[in-house]
C-alpha cells in the first residue's frame, strides 16, 4: 500500500524515526500505542547505558552507539510528552479513533484498517493514521457505508464490512 494513501507525512521517514513534534503540538494516541513507545524508550534506555559501560570499557563503536541511542531516547521522550492517550469509543455503531475498520474494494479485498494517531502508524500491521486521506475518509461511517477515496493509482469505492475496537 502506498503511504500517500495512508499518512499525511511523505517524507518517507517511518513515524517511529520522525523529529519529536514542535513545542506546544499535542497529537493523539492510543492506549496500546502509549504502552507501545514507553516499552521502546525503557529498551532505548536500557540498550543507551548498555553502550555507555561499553564505552567506558574502551570498546570500539561504543562512542557512535551511545550518540544513536541517545539521540533514539530523546526522540522518544519528546514524542511521549507531546501525546494525548485517547480512549477508542466504547460503541462500534460508527468508525472512530481506535478502531478496525474492514472495507470490501471494488476487486472484493478486504482489508482491514485501525485508525490510529500519526505516532503509531504502521502500514504494514494495517495501522493508519486517523489523519491521512484514508483515515479521514472512514471516520464516522457505519457498517454498510460507501466511500470513494483517491488512492495514487487512482479513485475506488470502499464498502465499510466491520467495525471493531482495537485492543
Amino acid at each position: 500500500m502506498s503511504k500517500a494513501f495512508t499518512s499525511e507525512e511523505s517524507d518517507g521517514v517511518p513515524a517511529a524515526n520522525r523529529p519529536a513534534p514542535p513545542a506546544g503540538e499535542r497529537r493523539p494516541i492510543t492506549p496500546r500505542g502509549f504502552a507501545e513507545l514507553k516499552e521502546k524508550l525503557k529498551h532505548a534506555r536500557q540498550d543507551r547505558d548498555a553502550a555507555e559501560r561499553d564505552m567506558r570499557a574502551g570498546l570500539l563503536g561504543a562512542s557512535s552507539r551511545l550518540q544513536t541511542l541517545g539521540q533514539w531516547a530523546a526522540l522518544l521522550e519528546g514524542t511521549l510528552a507531546t501525546v494525548d492517550v485517547v480512549q477508542p469509543p466504547e460503541g462500534t455503531s460508527v468508525t472512530g479513533f481506535g478502531h478496525q475498520v474492514a472495507v470490501l474494494d471494488e476487486a472484493g479485498k478486504v482489508s482491514r484498517y485501525t485508525l490510529v494517531g500519526p505516532d503509531e502508524t504502521d502500514p504494514k500491521l494495517g495501522r493508519i493514521s486517523a489523519a491521512s486521506p484514508l483515515g479521514r475518509a472512514l471516520l464516522g461511517l457505519a457498517v454498510g457505508d460507501e466511500v470513494e477515496v483517491q488512492r495514487p493509482r487512482g479513485a475506488a469505492l470502499l464498502t465499510v464490512q466491520a467495525i471493531e475496537r482495537a485492543e
